[in-house]
């Protein structure tokens, strides 16, 4: 079908009467694409270019234990060991503690990009996040249910993981796209 003023409006369900007003949605909607995306863009890069000189005392231990953890999880929902889930994603044990330590460099750029750019993490965007990523069942809208199973199925430090997200934010609102 040719594009033109009564497609527009038939695809759109009248919600854009012609061709000039559905691009100028579809451009909206691909700006704030983009704009939700380039935190993310940025926040790979800034990675990249960062180096860890020491990784504090039992972080990595713990970081690792968290990521096996969490592929645990997924494995037994998957009804799997734990190494056949690694092997079927073409890990191995060392590829997980590398993961880890990423994890770790991630928790501690974000924990120094907060302080550099005054960030702070609220209890309701701590909340929210939570319930945004746990997509919780009626029995654990709690905050304290919800950080058990954070800490169950995920990681022991949700609110180090929560301010990556944060400061991924910051990072996006605040870069220019060319």
């Amino acid at each position: 079908a040719k594009f033109n003023d009564a497609y527009a409006k038939k695809m759109s369900k009248n919600k854009y009467p012609n061709v000039k007003a559905y691009y100028t949605y579809a451009k909206a909607k691909e700006e704030k694409e983009n704009r939700e995306g380039i935190g993310d863009t940025v926040w790979e890069d800034l990675l990249k270019e960062c180096n860890v000189k020491k990784y504090p005392a039992g972080s990595r231990k713990q970081a690792y234990k968290d990521q096996k953890r969490s592929y645990q999880v997924f494995a037994k929902v998957s009804g799997q060991s734990y190494e056949e889930f690694i092997g079927a994603l073409g890990q191995t044990d060392e590829d997980i503690q590398s993961s880890a330590d990423d994890q770790v460099k991630a928790r501690m750029t974000a924990n120094t990009n907060a302080i550099k750019e005054g960030l702070t993490l609220s209890d309701a965007d701590y909340e929210r996040f939570l319930l945004a990523f746990l997509e919780p069942e009626e029995e654990d809208k709690t905050l304290k249910a919800m950080e058990k199973r954070y800490n169950d199925e995920q990681s022991c430090y949700p609110r180090d993981d929560i301010l990556i997200e944060l400061v991924k934010n910051y990072l996006g609102k605040n870069s220019k796209i060319k």
